[in-house]
């Protein structure tokens, strides 16, 4: 598998969802963030 992306476009948008996340959770799943890709897209 080949990724290829935009370096500021995806730091600004990881950036934005970091800024989203609980700083302490009691839910360890809820503390980072999920990356999924689409054939094609």
């Amino acid at each position: 598998m080949k990724v290829e992306v935009n370096k500021d476009v995806f730091s600004e948008a990881v950036s934005f969802a970091v800024k989203l996340l609980p700083q302490r959770t009691t839910l360890p799943i809820l503390s980072g963030v999920l990356i999924s890709a689409e054939d094609n897209a």
